[in-house]
Parts: structure tokens; C-alpha cells; sequence
């Protein structure tokens, strides 16, 4: 778990805290991916006056370098890195290009295309032609608001066979989030709205034998109805996590 402000949490996946960690200044951070056991990729969501990519050096607790100057819009992404096969990549909440993240480059190796879903780039071209202002925030909010950007991407993950994206769809406040599974084997894609009637599927981690998604607690009782659970939750436990596994 990230800190926008500058720490770092780490749990296990039952929920033990393992060690937290202080982050260089910076104006924020937003997420975070070990490329190898001495170096931490942080994330961003800053302008195009700051490099949204930071590589850290744990031991020294240095940064080594730094990339990634984009306008603020298109850093927006709390959640930009996913890890496949050993590969870290990046997302974009609103280009399609996915991204394999390396110390000394940034390489584009494949790319979503969701129809007549895709997002027009050119609005943000032209949207980057307003200096930084008040006026630029909330021309941006509106569109939001109104449904004029057609979605935006917020968290990816992905294993050996399928990529996975949670994409917003609609106004903001008003959006439905699609989880789009592109199956790499049958070159298929499948979206998925709801775990169950009334639950979304919200997920939070996956590899490559299975995925955990976050339960809601007005959800539960709707959970606990339709796969026959009998929990006692607490108000002060730990969130509910659904795990499933992936078909072989």
C-alpha cells in the first residue's frame, strides 16, 4: 500500500504487515513495483514538469533515475503498474499502448483497442494547449462529468494468458466499470460487470493461478446469499477478499 505522500506498506497476502518504508520527496506517489530486489519503479501522477517514473535504489535509498514527462491528465492513473511473466509494464488511463518498463527504456509492445470506445487523443492535445489553470481543472472535470471522454482506464493486471483492465465507462459518478479479459491463448476478449447480481467484481491482485477481489460491505449479504457463505464480519475486521481461481 502506497501513501500519495510518501510511504510505503507492506502486507502479505493474509493482511500481516511486513515493513513500511519512507519514499523520497516528491510531489506525490501513486503506486509501485520492485524491478529487482535492490530497485523500486514508483509511480506518479504529477505534470509534465516532473518525471512521473522514479527508479529507486532500496540500499541506499537513492534515486537513480527518473522519466516519463507527461501532461497531468494523462498520469492520472493511481494504478499504472502490472507485472507479467517478470516483466513490469504500464497502462495509461486513457491511451491504449501498454508499456514494458525497463531502467533504460520505455518500450510500447501492444495495445487495447476498445471500438467506438476508444478515447479521441487529439482532446487531449488540445486540452494541453490551456496553460495549467483553474479553468484547465475544470473543463477537464466537466467533460468527465459529462461522458465527453468515451472511458477511462484504472488499474491493469495480467499473468501468462489473459491481460485484464478495469475500464470506466460513462459520466464520472454515473460509470460502469467493465473488467475486459483479453485471453493471449484463444486471442478472445470477455468483460465482466458483476461477481453476482448487485456485487461489482472489483479486483486487487492476480497471478497466475488465481484472482482476489475486494467485497464491499453493503455487498456481502448479497455475496453470502449467492455463494451460501455464513461469515460473522465484524465492522473493525479485515476486508472480505473473494479468491478465484482460473481454469486450467
Amino acid at each position: 500500500m502506497i501513501i500519495p505522500f510518501g510511504f510505503l506498506y507492506t502486507y502479505d497476502l493474509q493482511g500481516k504487515f511486513i515493513e513500511n518504508r519512507k519514499l523520497p520527496a516528491k510531489p506525490s506517489y501513486h503506486d509501485a513495483k520492485w524491478l529487482n530486489k535492490d530497485t523500486l519503479i514508483l509511480w506518479s501522477g504529477v505534470s509534465a514538469a516532473y518525471p512521473a517514473i522514479t527508479f529507486l535504489n532500496v540500499p541506499s535509498d537513492k534515486p537513480v533515475r527518473s522519466m516519463w514527462h507527461r501532461q497531468h491528465e494523462l498520469n492520472g492513473s493511481i494504478s499504472s503498474f502490472f507485472e507479467v511473466e517478470g516483466k513490469i509494464l504500464l497502462g495509461s488511463p486513457y491511451s491504449n499502448e501498454i508499456y514494458s518498463v525497463g531502467m533504460d527504456s520505455i518500450i510500447p509492445i501492444a495495445a487495447w483497442d476498445f471500438g467506438e470506445y476508444n478515447v479521441d487523443m487529439s482532446y487531449f492535445a488540445e486540452l494541453d494547449k490551456m496553460k495549467p489553470s483553474r479553468e484547465r481543472y475544470e473543463k477537464y472535470r466537466d467533460d468527465n462529468r459529462a461522458g465527453k471522454i468515451a472511458h477511462r482506464k484504472l488499474e491493469h493486471f495480467g499473468n501468462k494468458r489473459y491481460m485484464v483492465v478495469n475500464v470506466a465507462v460513462g459520466p464520472l459518478g454515473k460509470s460502469t466499470f467493465y473488467k475486459v479479459f483479453y485471453d493471449r491463448k484463444d486471442k478472445q476478449s470477455h468483460s465482466i460487470v458483476y461477481l453476482t447480481d448487485g456485487v461489482r467484481l472489483m479486483p486487487v491482485f492476480m497471478n497466475e493461478e488465481f484472482m482476489l477481489a475486494y467485497i464491499r460491505d453493503y455487498e456481502l449479504d448479497a455475496c453470502q446469499e449467492a455463494f451460501g457463505w455464513d461469515l460473522d464480519v465484524a465492522d473493525d475486521d479485515n476486508p472480505v477478499l473473494v479468491k478465484m481461481y482460473f481454469k486450467k
